[in-house]
Formats: structure tokens, C-alpha cells, sequence
């Protein structure tokens, strides 16, 4: 079945397309014949627009797109767009805006399977969905060399999806704000440009990566460009050069990347950490580095030098804690902060207990 600009309503096409099989054999270049496609107007002076589609539990091949959506005219978006239960293969699962044309709005893309294997097999190429986009629950096990690209994006939620297939890139994020990247496992990705990217040519800021699993990956995580105000934290990342690579594009970056992190692999946590504005982990600058806390000086286990253990159970006079300045099993420690009569309180009280005393006479 195909649906195609034909169908035009000005103002309003709603649309349920459930629990078909789709087939698009191709008629037309790859990357231009779509099974569904949801584009209300050739030109940017076209007024028609789609909205209220429910694209559901279908099972499809394509050798061009699965689902197209365009609608040119900036003024007038696609719009509340869900796309869920899907599985079958093809070029691109569900392209949106190719070219950096056209807005759309609330697009909702749940619990599809996508096995790709045709073309360049990507599941995701969407541009200037301008609010509304929710990414979760699915999966990919495409065979194609082209990650998902999504671009100029506001507040993109991408949570929970399974992407495992062998490629140079996972994941691309091009010129978005706020994006929500969490809870997804990414797997077998080996190559310098970065499992998942932030980049662009424009600043941007507000990401959260948290929870996510980097697995067999190379470059797991890569700042492209500047961002602000940026949190990492929480995630797994078994990487075998960076966890996460700060581009010379990227200098002076505030990319909070927290203790609660995980750096497994034989990579380094951070490459280039130097560019980052501020390290707010030790292991940023030292893999195996912590911040902890005990009862008493670590006397076995593994340690890296520059870990740091606070005192549990403080007194006066006693210390604040302890510091490895030698690694080793458990390696060499000395205290640091001390409490209560310090040394410098004790040198100034011996000084002032030398000083001769001249009486005072009226």
C-alpha cells in the first residue's frame, strides 16, 4: 500500500494505517519511493498539511523508505505523527524532512524493529522536528554503514532504544538543544568519529546522557562542537580508546561528565580533557581515580594515585582524610585536613608562649 501526495486536505488528514503487510518493491531511485508518505505539498507555497496519523503493529519491506514525511511550507507542519509496533527492513525506516526543509511537530516513534539490510539501511534521517519528538523502544539491528541523524531538534527524548549493528556511527545529533539520551545500549561500534555524536556548526546546550550502555565500542561518546551545561553521568562505557573525546571544535565546553560513571574497556575516560572548561571528576583526568569514603586508611585493595578517601568518622584532634600518593595494592597514603589543634594553631601558640612579658605600670 501506498499512500502518497495525493492525498491533500486542507487543514486536516487524519489517517489510521494498522496491522498491514507493506510492500514497495522499488520503482523509483532508492531514497525517493516510499510505502507511506506523508507529503501534503510539493512546494513552500503549498497550505496543505497532515496531522493525526497512526502508523501501528504493520509489517513491511521496502527497497526505498518505509514512512516519508515533508511538508515544505514552514508555516504549515505535519504534526502529531506516532509511529509504533512496526518491524520488517528497507532503505530508511522513517525519513523526515530531508534537506533541512519544511517544520513538523509531535512525533511519536515506539517499539518499532528494524532489520535495515537494503541500501544504506538507516532507520532514522529527521530534520527540524521542532517540538515533540519522543524516540524510545526500539530497535535496530540494521546492516547498513549510516547511523540515525537527527537534526535541529528541540528537547528530542531518545530513551531506551537498542541500536546493535557494526557501523562507523550510531547516532548523530546535529545542531540540537536539550536533547534527553537515556537509558539506550549502543554496541559494536569501532571508529574515531564517536558511537554517538553531538556536532554541528552552531553552539547548543542542555544535554543529558545518563544510563545509557556503550558496548564494543571505540570512541563511545564525541563532542563535535561547543556545548553548554551538559551532564554525563550514570552511563557504562566499555570503550577501547576514549569513553568520551572532546573535538578541537569543542574547546571550552562545559561537559559535566560525573563520578556516577562506569569507564570499563582499555580506553582512557576522556580524550583531550583538557579542552573541557572544568573537570568535575578525578576520573576525567585519571582513569581509576575515586572519591570514597571509609572508617579508617585503605590498608588493602587496588588504588590509583590521586584517589581520595574521607574520614567517616571524624574527631578532634584527627584528620579530614587521606590521600593516595602512590599507587599500589593498597599503596602509599598520608592524611590530609587536619582537625582541631592543627599544626599552625600549635606553632602559633608555642610562638606566643615565647615572647618575653613586659608588665604594664599606670
Amino acid at each position: 500500500m501506498i499512500c502518497s501526495s495525493s492525498m491533500r486536505a486542507r487543514a486536516s488528514l487524519r489517517l489510521r494505517i494498522a496491522r498491514f503487510g507493506v510492500s514497495c518493491p522499488q520503482s523509483r531511485p532508492v531514497g525517493r519511493s516510499s510505502c507511506i508518505d506523508l507529503e501534503p505539498n510539493k512546494t513552500t507555497s503549498g497550505s496543505d498539511i497532515v496531522e493525526d496519523v497512526w502508523i501501528e503493529g504493520n509489517v513491511f519491506y521496502s527497497e526505498g523508505l518505509f514512512i516519508n514525511s515533508l511538508c515544505p511550507n514552514d508555516g504549515f507542519k505535519n504534526r502529531r505523527i506516532t509511529i509504533s509496533g512496526n518491524k520488517g527492513r528497507s532503505s530508511f525506516f522513517f525519513r523526515c524532512n530531508s534537506n533541512d526543509v519544511g517544520n513538523t511537530e509531535d512525533v511519536i516513534i515506539t517499539d518499532n524493529v528494524y532489520y535495515g539490510s537494503v541500501g544504506s539501511a538507516r532507520m532514522f534521517s529527521v530534520s527540524k522536528i521542532v517540538k515533540g519528538l519522543k524516540i524510545q523502544g526500539n530497535k535496530d539491528f540494521g546492516t547498513g554503514s549510516s547511523g540515525w541523524y537527527i537534526a535541529n531538534a528541540f528537547a528530542p527524548i531518545i530513551c531506551h532504544n537498542h541500536i546493535e549493528a557494526a557501523r562507523s556511527i550510531e547516532l548523530s545529533f546535529w545542531n540540537c538543544e536539550r536533547v534527553l539520551f537515556s537509558g539506550n545500549v549502543i554496541k559494536d561500534v569501532y571508529s574515531s568519529y564517536g558511537a554517538v555524536r553531538f556536532v554541528g556548526d552552531s553552539a547548543t546546550g542542555g544535554h543529558m546522557v545518563t544510563s545509557n550502555a556503550f558496548i564494543h565500542t571505540d570512541y563511545s561518546c564525541l563532542i563535535g562542537a561547543v556545548v553548554a551545561k551538559m551532564t554525563v553521568d550514570g552511563n557504562q562505557f566499555d570503550a577501547e580508546r576514549f569513553a568520551v573525546q572532546i573535538d578541537a571544535a569543542a574547546v571550552g565546553s562545559d561537559v559535566r561528565i560525573m563520578p556516577g560513571n562506569v569507564f570499563d574497556g582499555n580506553g582512557s575516560p576522556v580524550g583531550s580533557p583538557e579542552r573541557l572548561a572544568k573537570a568535575r571528576s578525578p576520573e576525567v583526568l585519571a582513569k581509576g581515580t575515586t572519591v570514597s569514603w571509609a572508617n579508617a586508611v585503605p590498608a588493602a585493595g587496588d588504588w590509583v594515585r590521586g584517589s581520595i578517601v574521607y574520614n567517616a568518622l571524624p574527631s578532634a584532634p584527627g584528620v579530614l582524610g587521606w590521600v593516595c600518593v602512590s599507587g599500589g595494592s593498597p599503596g602509599v597514603w598520608e592524611p590530609f585536613g587536619a582537625i582541631g589543634l592543627t599544626d599552625e594553631t600549635a606553632r602559633l601558640q608555642r610562638n606566643s608562649l615565647d615572647r618575653p612579658v613586659h608588665p604594664v605600670q599606670n
